[in-house]
């Protein structure tokens, strides 16, 4: 069974998700190239392209399903008969992963990633509202500042306030339980924090993910608001995480970037101070 790859380049014990890219690409050759035999893929297993994509979202630790590709690739490339038990001996771990995820999911009501929230009086919804209001205004100063990222990016000032507003957003937003938007405000906040810095060089791939977090972050305020409008007291409100994935993953892309150190412009004591604020 002949490869396009060496093996002995792959690095199994780097987890960051441009590596996790490259031996995607190794394993799903391996595993395109035993199913075309006489294999079949377990039962539960979604195949090598799902799972790889889940690592990336931390969804299976990459601990975990590494090890068992590596095993995989390393038995095909010694030309070993790989047998259907062992094929799924190998995969064990995984499935075991992906079990324990789905009962997890029934046990929690089936919320699939979804935001849970508990509103049982006026107060609370009001509370909840005038967060929301806020939070999209500081959302609008950070969109429209966007398209000076890159001719600003050593402007300290200028991005010490873009950081304020994400970091503002982000500390609220778990107070009042909106667990994916803390999560996702919580990395772009990561992102800003390395670039005020001078740890990433801001570029196009970077406002990119920007732009398209502070879109999903206005759209998924926007629906919190029209469950809340919506509610009849008390109520549980469900609302789905909707396409955060693909700022997760940008997100971690651009901080497993190699290091680097940008000259930055300096910023006064009077610019570090907190912005007004009632969130």
């Amino acid at each position: 069974m002949a490869f396009s790859f060496d093996p002995s380049t792959i690095d199994w014990d780097d987890t960051s998700p441009p590596n996790l890219m490259i031996v995607s690409d190794a394993v799903k050759e391996v595993e395109g190239k035993l199913l075309d035999g006489d294999l079949q893929p377990p039962e539960g297993y979604p195949g090598a392209d799902a799972i790889f994509e889940k690592m990336l979202f931390e969804e299976v630790p990459p601990e975990l399903g590494l090890p068992c590709y590596q095993a995989l690739v390393e038995d095909a490339f010694e030309g070993s008969e790989i047998t259907q038990d062992e094929f799924t001996s190998m995969l064990n771990p995984i499935l075991q992963h992906l079990g324990s995820e789905e009962e997890e999911a029934e046990e929690s009501g089936g919320a699939g990633g979804a935001t849970l929230l508990n509103i049982q009086d006026e107060t609370e919804r009001d509370d909840l509202s005038n967060f929301i209001t806020e939070a999209l205004d500081q959302l609008s100063d950070f969109e429209n500042n966007l398209p000076n990222l890159i001719s600003r990016k050593t402007d300290g000032t200028f991005l010490n306030g873009l950081f304020r507003r994400i970091h503002t957003i982000k500390g609220a937003s778990g107070f009042f339980g909106l667990t994916q938007l803390s999560h996702i405000s919580h990395e772009m906040e990561n992102v800003m924090d390395k670039a005020r810095n001078g740890g990433v060089d801001i570029d196009d791939e970077v406002v990119s993910v920007l732009v398209k977090g502070a879109a999903w972050m206005h759209q998924h305020l926007n629906d919190v608001q029209q469950s809340l409008e919506q509610a009849d007291l008390p109520s549980e409100i469900k609302v789905d995480k909707g396409a955060s994935d693909p700022v997760h993953y940008g997100c971690l892309v651009i901080l497993h970037r190699p290091g680097t150190q940008i000259e930055m412009e300096e910023v006064s004591a009077e610019d570090e101070a907190p912005q007004d604020s009632i969130i």
